[in-house]
């Protein structure tokens, strides 16, 4: 019982601490998942999305996550998971995407009252 409580605290959690954009708000082929950051000094990553690997939905055990840089050199990068079926221009079309909003993924990502709809109007289509 305890196990499952557990279970379904942490589903809650992941979905209230991610913001979902669509392709029709990045100008990106997949729907990408903004990390926040929940926990402060608990918070076991930097700011990141998760980029679907399946085109249209998102099923969260096939992503692959892309840091989103905190300072001036550095450079978005995969941390976590693999892109799968992606061509080198669409990876660069989401390295891009993340750094010319980068200033507003940080933003969002350290925002604990930002709500969806918030986080996309800070967001540009690329």
């Amino acid at each position: 019982m305890r196990i499952d409580a557990a279970k379904r605290l942490g589903e809650a959690f992941e979905t209230f601490a991610m913001s979902n954009c669509k392709p029709e708000v990045t100008g990106l082929p997949n729907s990408i998942f903004i990390w926040i950051e929940i926990g402060g000094d608990q918070v076991a990553h930097g700011p990141r999305i998760k980029v679907s690997n399946v085109r249209g939905k998102f099923r969260k055990e096939d992503t692959f996550s892309v840091s989103i840089p905190t300072r001036a050199n550095q450079k978005p990068a995969v941390v976590f998971g693999e892109p799968k079926d992606f061509t080198p221009a669409e990876m660069r079309a989401i390295f891009t995407w993340v750094t010319v909003n980068q200033t507003a993924l940080v933003e969002i990502w350290r925002s604990d009252i930002m709500d969806d709809t918030d986080a996309r109007k800070l967001l540009k289509k690329i």
